[in-house]
C-alpha cells in the first residue's frame, strides 16, 4: 500500500502516483472483506478510519461506498484535496438510500495546520440533512497533526459503537429479577433491581447493566451484554462476554 497513491482520489501533479482511491476502494469491497468473512469470524459491524491523506479516504468511502461501513472515523484530513474535489461525491451521496444509519465522528489536534479545512468539513455537515447520518466533530486539545491518532481514534470508537441507554420503568425491569442457572454448567446468576438498574451477581461480583431495548442490556466498560427471552417457558437469559455466549434458565423469581 502507498499512501498518496491508494488514499488519494484524484491525481495531483505534485503528488507522484496519487489517484488510485477507487481501485483501492474496489479491492477492500471486493477482496479484503469477503476474505475477512472466510477466515474470522465477522459480521456486519465495520468501521473504516484513518488519518491525513487516510482521512480523505475515509470521507471519500463514505460518500461513494456508504454501506460498506456503518463507522466512519476520519482524523486530521487532508479534505480539502485538490480544491476540494470530495465535496462533490456527497452530491451523489445525498441520493442514496442507506440501507442502515451510519455514524461519522471526526476530530483533529488544536494545533494542526489542517484547521480551515476541518472547519469547512464541520460546516458542511451541519447544513446538510444526510438521513440516517450522525456525527460529532471534535478539536482535541494539545494535539497536533501527528499526534492526534491515539486520542481521536479512541474517541471514535466510543462514538460509532455507543448504544442507546433507555430509562425503564421498575415495572418493566421487575420482569426479569430473579435466580437463572446455565443450562450446561449448573453455574447461577442473580438478577436483582436496584434504583431502577438491573444488577447481574456472577461469581459473587456485581455487574450494573444498562438498556439498549427492552430486553437487551450491557455493562458499561465491559464486554458484557444480557438479554431476557420472557416468552419462554421457563424464562431464558442469554450471556454473551469474552468467554462466549452462555444460556440460562430462570430458575427462581
Amino acid at each position: 500500500m502507498l499512501r498518496a497513491r491508494d488514499f488519494t482520489p484524484s491525481n495531483m501533479p505534485r503528488v507522484p502516483n496519487s489517484g488510485g482511491a477507487e481501485k483501492f476502494l474496489q479491492f477492500i469491497k471486493q477482496e479484503l472483506i469477503p476474505f475477512l468473512g472466510k477466515e474470522y469470524r465477522t459480521n456486519n459491524e465495520r468501521v473504516l478510519m484513518g488519518s491525513s491523506y487516510g482521512g480523505l479516504f475515509t470521507l471519500y468511502a463514505l460518500f461513494k461506498q456508504p454501506d460498506l461501513f456503518n463507522g466512519y472515523v476520519p482524523t486530521s484530513s487532508a479534505s480539502a484535496w485538490d480544491n476540494n474535489l470530495l465535496y462533490s461525491y456527497a452530491k451523489g451521496f445525498s441520493d442514496k438510500k442507506l440501507t442502515r444509519p451510519i455514524k461519522l465522528y471526526s476530530a483533529i489536534g488544536e494545533f494542526d495546520s489542517l484547521m480551515p479545512a476541518f472547519d469547512d468539513l464541520v460546516s458542511f455537515f451541519e447544513k446538510q440533512n444526510f438521513k440516517d447520518v450522525s456525527f460529532k466533530f471534535e478539536r482535541l486539545a494539545r494535539l497536533g497533526h501527528a499526534s492526534v491518532k491515539g486520542a481521536a481514534n479512541t474517541w471514535g470508537l466510543h462514538y460509532v459503537f455507543s448504544k442507546p441507554k433507555l430509562a425503564l420503568s421498575n415495572e418493566k425491569l421487575s420482569r426479569f429479577v430473579g435466580q437463572y442457572q446455565d443450562e450446561t454448567s449448573n453455574s447461577l446468576i442473580n438478577v436483582s433491581l436496584k434504583q431502577r438498574q438491573l444488577h447481574l451477581e456472577i461469581a459473587g461480583r456485581m455487574h450494573p447493566v444498562v438498556a439498549a431495548t427492552e430486553f437487551d442490556f450491557y455493562q458499561y466498560g465491559a464486554f458484557l451484554q444480557a438479554s431476557f427471552d420472557v416468552i419462554a417457558k421457563p424464562q431464558k437469559m442469554t450471556i454473551e462476554s469474552f468467554s462466549g455466549v452462555e444460556h440460562y434458565l430462570r430458575v427462581h423469581k
